[in-house]
């Protein structure tokens, strides 16, 4: 499951996720099995973030930064 303090982060909007992440670059995002189908996530910054089974179906990831992310098991990621 994923974090709740996490998730209720990212639900505050792209600009404080991001701004709470630069603050923070210790921390593993912990999103795993989070329905995000149809979030628009573009321009986040994924950094070091699980996504192990979450859903993805038509997430805007344009722009998304998603390095050394936990990606294992994810449904409906399309390049």
């Amino acid at each position: 499951m994923a974090n709740p303090e996490h998730v209720a982060k990212l639900h505050e909007g792209i600009d404080v996720w991001n701004k709470w992440r630069h603050e923070n670059p210790e921390l593993y995002p912990d999103l795993c099995r989070l329905n995000l189908g149809g979030a628009n996530l573009c321009r986040a910054d994924l950094t070091r973030a699980s996504f192990i089974d979450a859903h993805l179906v038509k997430t805007d990831l344009r722009f998304t930064y998603i390095i050394s992310a936990g990606t294992s098991g994810l449904r409906g990621a399309q390049e």
